[in-house]
C-alpha cells in the first residue's frame, strides 16, 4: 500500500513566547537578547517533532495512496490524532486533456501539476520557458481549459464533458512533469465520494458472508481508517483523502517539554564547548550535545515517550 504524501507542511511552535518566559532561563534569556528566543523556541519544537515522529499542531492534510479491492483494508493515515474527515473518495477518471501541438517550433512541452495550479513548460531551441496557470484564478476544469488553449503557442485543453465543472483544485497531483508534445496529457480526478459506514451492519452481510459495499470506519486516536475502498480493478493511485489531524490545543506536556529543551539548548550554548567535564569533589558532570540531550534528559524525555509514533520506525502500513 504505497503512500503519496501530496503536502507535507511544517509544524508549528509548540509553545508561544509567554508560556516560554515561565522558565527562567529563557526569561533571562529574553531580557539580556529577545530576538534570540523565537529561534531557539522553533529550533526545540523541530527536535521534539522529530524525536516524536508527528506534527503536534492541527493541520489539513491531503493524502493520495493505492487501496486494493479487498473485503476489508486498513489504512494507516500519517499524522494522528484525526479531528475530521473532509473527503474520502476513489474512482480517478480522466478530467483534462492538454496539449501542445506546435512540434515545428517547441522540442519539448510538458505538463505538471502543483498545490495551487498547472505548470506549463515549453523548449524551444534550447530555451525554457514556464507558465503557471492558478487553479484559484480558473476555479472549474473548463475555465481552466480556457486559460491553457489562451496562452497560445501551440497549447490547447480541453475538459472531459461529464467533468466539465468540477472544482480544477481536485485535480490529482502529478510527481513530475507528463510529456504534452502533440500527445494530450490527461490528468484525472477522484469522481466517487466513499460514504462512512453507519456501523458493523454496513460492513459486513452476514447471511451472505460477504462485504456489501464499499465505506470506511475511522479509529480517530490511532489515525486508522479501515474499510472497503476500491472494486476489483483500481489503478495505481486509487483514492484520496482529505482530512484534519493533529491537536488543536498543543498538550500541556508537550509545552513544558519544549521549554525545558529550549532551556538546555540555551544553557548549552552558554557553556565552554571545549569542557566535557568536570569533577567537583566527588561529583563529575559530564556535557553531551543536544541530541543526546534531547534522547537522554528526564525533563524532557520522560514528557514526549508517550508521543513517540514508535510505528513509523517499523514501518506503519498494515497488511
Amino acid at each position: 500500500m504505497p503512500i503519496l504524501l501530496t503536502n507535507s507542511p511544517d509544524g508549528q511552535d509548540l509553545i508561544t513566547l509567554d508560556r516560554a518566559l515561565m522558565d527562567p532561563t529563557l526569561s533571562a534569556l529574553n531580557t539580556s537578547n529577545s530576538s534570540a528566543l523565537p529561534p531557539l523556541i522553533t529550533a526545540a519544537s523541530r527536535a521534539i517533532e522529530r524525536a516524536c515522529k508527528r506534527i503536534f499542531a492541527a493541520q489539513d492534510y491531503t493524502l493520495f495512496l493505492s487501496a486494493g479491492p479487498r473485503p476489508c483494508d486498513w489504512i494507516a493515515l500519517p499524522n494522528f490524532p484525526v479531528l475530521s474527515i473532509s473527503r474520502l473518495a476513489t474512482k480517478p477518471e480522466a478530467a483534462i486533456a492538454i496539449v501542445n501541438t506546435d512540434a515545428a517550433d517547441n522540442q519539448r512541452a510538458t505538463v505538471a501539476t502543483t498545490a495551487t495550479g498547472l505548470l506549463l513548460t515549453l523548449v524551444s531551441s534550447g530555451t525554457p520557458s514556464v507558465v503557471n496557470v492558478d487553479y484559484a484564478s480558473y476555479p472549474t476544469l473548463t475555465a481552466l481549459a480556457g486559460a491553457v488553449s489562451a496562452i497560445g503557442s501551440g497549447w490547447s485543453a480541453s475538459a472531459t464533458a461529464a467533468y466539465a465543472n468540477f472544482p480544477s483544485v481536485d485535480l490529482r497531483p502529478l510527481q513530475g512533469a507528463v510529456p504534452a508534445l502533440n500527445t494530450p496529457a490527461f490528468l484525472e480526478i477522484f469522481t466517487e465520494e466513499l460514504p462512512a459506514w453507519a456501523g458493523v451492519q454496513s460492513v459486513w452481510d452476514w447471511a451472505a458472508g460477504a462485504s456489501i459495499g464499499r465505506g470506511w470506519q475511522l479509529d480517530a486516536d490511532a489515525g486508522l481508517l479501515v474499510g472497503r475502498f476500491a472494486d476489483p480493478v483500481a489503478g495505481p493511485v486509487s483514492l484520496r483523502c482529505d482530512y484534519r489531524a493533529g491537536f488543536e490545543t498543543i498538550p500541556e506536556d508537550i509545552q513544558q517539554a519544549a521549554t525545558r529543551l529550549a532551556a538546555l539548548i540555551q544553557e548549552d550554548e552558554q557553556r565552554d564547548s571545549t569542557v566535557m567535564m568536570q569533577t567537583v569533589g566527588p561529583y563529575t558532570q559530564k556535557y553531551f550535545p543536544l541530541a543526546s540531550k534531547l534522547l537522554t534528559n528526564p525533563a524532557v524525555m520522560e514528557l514526549i515517550a508517550p508521543y513517540i509514533d514508535h510505528a513509523k520506525t517499523l514501518g506503519r502500513v498494515w497488511p
